[in-house]
């Protein structure tokens, strides 16, 4: 427990130090600041642009509008920001040979792949977490009535589908000990995520369905079936890709 502990705060102080901590916190709070501006100044944007004398009659915002950005600038851009940012975490202390004189003190393999997988779920969770409130507190400016429901179910979903990535980068960087077996390996769980929602018997369970249908969710309603099987589906494949990355790291030699 005390290497788990040495470890993890290791990790905790690299994430500061390398300036991961600060640059993901920048971006999502960017992305976090653009959600509820652009939405909300979308038509005055749109009839600056139109040529003189030409008229465009375009729907006042609302603060679905906000939370649709959201969803399509945080969930997207804010994921691939923090697998580049993580991508190299596992890889490179593996491939480099930095865990060697750590392992060798007695440090448990297990210890390492736990704090590497909650270090960076931490990231993920501030990051996202800071986008999420500061598109909460200016959906208040901005309009009166902020209430969306069945946003918290879908915000979850997107979390959970980031901790699967996470999951993958690790597993990819322990097989391979490179960034690139990282990247190769949390991309080739996207695109099969993608793959699986186009096919109708089982697209109910892709936790793509998070990132491709929050509007249909956040319009019509999403019910407890809906949340359920694309989110029980990241959290097993989640546990899996941590399984089997416990069993490599086990065999692997550093």
């Amino acid at each position: 427990m005390k290497g788990f502990t040495a470890f993890m705060k290791k990790e905790l102080l690299e994430a500061v130090r390398s300036y991961k901590l600060i640059i993901l916190m920048v971006v999502f709070a960017a992305l976090g600041f653009m959600n509820p501006i652009s939405a909300r100044y979308l038509p005055e944007l749109v009839a600056g642009f139109l040529p003189e004398g030409m008229h465009m009659e375009l729907p006042q915002p609302v603060v679905l509008d906000s939370w649709l950005q959201f969803f399509k600038n945080t969930a997207q851009i804010g994921l691939i920001a923090i697998i580049i940012m993580c991508s190299s975490s596992m890889a490179n202390e593996i491939g480099k040979g930095v865990l060697i004189p750590l392992l060798a003190k007695g440090l448990p393999r297990n210890s390492v792949l736990i704090a590497k997988f909650i270090s960076m779920s931490l990231l993920w969770t501030l990051s996202l977490g800071c986008s999420f409130l500061i598109t909460l507190l200016y959906n208040f400016v901005f309009w009166e009535s902020s209430v969306v429901p069945n946003l918290m179910p879908i915000v979850i979903g997107v979390w959970l589908f980031g901790l699967m990535m996470i999951a993958s980068m690790i597993l990819g960087g322990i097989y391979k000990g490179t960034v690139s077996g990282s990247l190769l390996c949390a991309g080739c769980l996207f695109l099969l995520c993608v793959l699986i929602t186009m096919f109708a018997a089982v697209a109910d369970y892709s936790p793509f369905m998070f990132l491709s249908q929050y509007q249909h969710y956040l319009t019509d309603g999403i019910t407890v079936q809906d949340f359920l099987k694309p989110a029980g589906c990241a959290a097993t494949v989640t546990l899996l890709q941590l399984g089997v990355a416990i069993v490599v790291f086990h065999r692997k030699s550093l």
